[in-house]
Protein backbone atom coordinates (compact mmCIF):
# COMPACT_ATOMS: atom_id res chain seq x y z
CA UNK A 1 0.00 0.00 0.00
CA UNK A 2 2.52 2.29 0.73
CA UNK A 3 4.00 1.72 -2.30
CA UNK A 4 0.94 2.36 -4.21
CA UNK A 5 0.65 5.70 -2.40
CA UNK A 6 4.03 6.74 -3.49
CA UNK A 7 3.81 5.76 -6.75
CA UNK A 8 0.19 7.61 -7.38
CA UNK A 9 2.52 10.85 -5.25
CA UNK A 10 5.29 10.68 -7.64
CA UNK A 11 2.60 10.26 -10.35
CA UNK A 12 0.81 13.65 -9.09
CA UNK A 13 3.68 15.39 -8.80
CA UNK A 14 5.18 15.15 -12.38
CA UNK A 15 1.77 16.11 -14.14
CA UNK A 16 2.12 19.04 -12.37
CA UNK A 17 6.10 20.03 -13.21
CA UNK A 18 4.99 18.66 -16.78
CA UNK A 19 6.02 21.07 -19.72
CA UNK A 20 3.25 22.37 -21.40
CA UNK A 21 2.91 22.12 -25.56
CA UNK A 22 5.28 24.68 -26.09
CA UNK A 23 3.22 27.12 -27.48
CA UNK A 24 4.27 29.66 -24.93
CA UNK A 25 8.05 29.03 -24.87
CA UNK A 26 7.59 29.76 -28.78
CA UNK A 27 6.17 33.15 -28.00
CA UNK A 28 8.49 36.19 -28.69
CA UNK A 29 7.30 39.85 -26.50
CA UNK A 30 6.25 42.31 -28.55
CA UNK A 31 8.81 44.63 -30.61
CA UNK A 32 7.76 48.27 -29.81
CA UNK A 33 6.56 50.01 -32.64
CA UNK A 34 9.18 53.26 -33.00
CA UNK A 35 7.76 56.50 -32.25
CA UNK A 36 7.89 59.02 -35.42
CA UNK A 37 6.61 62.25 -35.80
CA UNK A 38 5.73 64.84 -38.71
CA UNK A 39 7.96 68.58 -38.32
CA UNK A 40 6.76 71.61 -39.67
CA UNK A 41 8.68 74.83 -39.96
CA UNK A 42 7.37 78.30 -41.33
CA UNK A 43 7.98 81.36 -41.58
CA UNK A 44 5.06 83.76 -41.80
CA UNK A 45 5.01 88.04 -42.41
CA UNK A 46 3.75 90.77 -44.92
CA UNK A 47 3.46 90.03 -48.42
CA UNK A 48 5.93 92.78 -48.82
CA UNK A 49 9.05 91.34 -46.67
CA UNK A 50 10.82 89.80 -49.10
CA UNK A 51 10.51 92.94 -51.13
CA UNK A 52 12.66 94.32 -48.99
CA UNK A 53 14.73 91.81 -47.27
CA UNK A 54 16.67 88.27 -48.57
CA UNK A 55 15.46 85.43 -46.09
CA UNK A 56 17.36 82.11 -45.91
CA UNK A 57 15.57 79.49 -43.59
CA UNK A 58 18.34 76.85 -41.72
CA UNK A 59 16.55 73.87 -40.95
CA UNK A 60 17.00 70.65 -39.40
CA UNK A 61 16.20 67.76 -41.55
CA UNK A 62 15.28 64.17 -40.63
CA UNK A 63 18.54 62.79 -40.29
CA UNK A 64 19.84 66.19 -37.95
CA UNK A 65 21.51 67.42 -40.75
CA UNK A 66 20.89 71.34 -41.26
CA UNK A 67 19.64 72.43 -44.82
CA UNK A 68 19.32 75.64 -46.47
CA UNK A 69 16.62 77.18 -48.66
CA UNK A 70 15.92 80.59 -49.85
CA UNK A 71 12.69 82.29 -49.06
CA UNK A 72 10.74 84.10 -51.57
CA UNK A 73 7.72 84.49 -50.76
CA UNK A 74 5.73 84.22 -47.49
CA UNK A 75 4.04 82.15 -46.38
CA UNK A 76 6.90 79.64 -46.47
CA UNK A 77 6.59 76.06 -44.98
CA UNK A 78 8.42 73.19 -44.94
CA UNK A 79 7.00 69.51 -43.59
CA UNK A 80 9.16 66.94 -42.72
CA UNK A 81 8.03 63.06 -41.73
CA UNK A 82 8.70 60.23 -40.43
CA UNK A 83 11.72 61.86 -38.06
CA UNK A 84 13.15 59.39 -35.24
CA UNK A 85 12.07 60.22 -31.67
CA UNK A 86 13.55 61.63 -29.86
CA UNK A 87 14.34 64.10 -32.13
CA UNK A 88 16.05 68.19 -31.94
CA UNK A 89 15.21 70.48 -34.68
CA UNK A 90 15.33 73.64 -34.89
CA UNK A 91 14.63 77.08 -37.79
CA UNK A 92 16.75 80.04 -38.03
CA UNK A 93 16.02 82.82 -40.42
CA UNK A 94 19.25 84.65 -41.98
CA UNK A 95 18.04 88.34 -43.30
CA UNK A 96 19.55 90.58 -45.04
CA UNK A 97 18.32 94.03 -46.64
CA UNK A 98 17.88 94.30 -50.13
CA UNK A 99 19.57 97.68 -51.01
CA UNK A 100 17.46 98.21 -54.82
CA UNK A 101 13.73 97.68 -54.40
CA UNK A 102 10.32 97.99 -56.00
CA UNK A 103 9.49 101.20 -54.96
CA UNK A 104 6.05 101.51 -53.26
CA UNK A 105 4.10 103.78 -51.34
CA UNK A 106 3.73 101.37 -48.42
CA UNK A 107 4.65 98.06 -47.45
CA UNK A 108 2.63 94.98 -45.84
CA UNK A 109 5.62 93.76 -43.45
CA UNK A 110 6.41 92.03 -40.29
CA UNK A 111 8.08 88.67 -40.39
CA UNK A 112 8.16 85.06 -37.58
CA UNK A 113 8.40 81.62 -37.49
CA UNK A 114 6.88 78.71 -35.99
CA UNK A 115 8.01 74.58 -35.32
CA UNK A 116 5.00 72.42 -34.94
CA UNK A 117 5.01 68.74 -34.95
CA UNK A 118 2.37 65.50 -34.13
CA UNK A 119 3.66 61.96 -33.19
CA UNK A 120 2.34 59.00 -34.30
CA UNK A 121 1.53 58.75 -30.52
CA UNK A 122 -0.88 61.33 -30.88
CA UNK A 123 1.36 63.95 -29.14
CA UNK A 124 1.55 67.50 -30.71
CA UNK A 125 2.95 70.90 -30.12
CA UNK A 126 3.25 74.45 -32.11
CA UNK A 127 4.50 77.63 -31.31
CA UNK A 128 4.05 80.58 -33.48
CA UNK A 129 5.02 84.02 -33.44
CA UNK A 130 4.29 86.45 -36.31
CA UNK A 131 3.05 89.93 -36.89
CA UNK A 132 2.31 91.71 -39.72
CA UNK A 133 2.21 95.86 -40.01
CA UNK A 134 2.27 98.27 -42.85
CA UNK A 135 4.90 101.22 -42.90
CA UNK A 136 4.93 104.09 -45.21
CA UNK A 137 8.11 104.22 -48.15
CA UNK A 138 10.16 106.78 -46.07
CA UNK A 139 9.94 104.11 -42.89
CA UNK A 140 11.85 101.22 -45.08
CA UNK A 141 15.41 102.21 -44.06
CA UNK A 142 14.84 102.27 -40.59
CA UNK A 143 12.86 99.23 -40.26
CA UNK A 144 15.30 96.86 -42.61
CA UNK A 145 18.11 98.49 -40.27
CA UNK A 146 15.58 96.71 -37.32
CA UNK A 147 15.14 94.01 -38.40
CA UNK A 148 18.88 93.36 -39.39
CA UNK A 149 19.87 93.79 -35.62
CA UNK A 150 16.95 91.49 -34.65
CA UNK A 151 17.94 88.80 -36.99
CA UNK A 152 19.41 86.68 -33.57
CA UNK A 153 16.05 86.63 -32.69
CA UNK A 154 14.42 84.75 -35.44
CA UNK A 155 15.62 81.22 -33.99
CA UNK A 156 13.16 78.48 -33.36
CA UNK A 157 13.54 75.20 -31.30
CA UNK A 158 11.97 72.23 -30.91
CA UNK A 159 12.81 68.89 -28.42
CA UNK A 160 10.65 66.13 -29.19
CA UNK A 161 11.23 63.52 -26.44
CA UNK A 162 10.68 59.96 -25.88
CA UNK A 163 7.24 59.26 -23.92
Amino acid sequence: MKKHIALLFSIATLSMTACGNGEDNDKKPPVPTPVTATVTYSITGGTDITTLFNIEAEYTDTEGQTVTETVDALPWEKSIENVEVPYSGSLKMKITAVENYEAKESYNVGLGGSIGYITSDNRMESNSLSSTMTIAADKTTEYQETIVSRADTYNYTVEIAEK
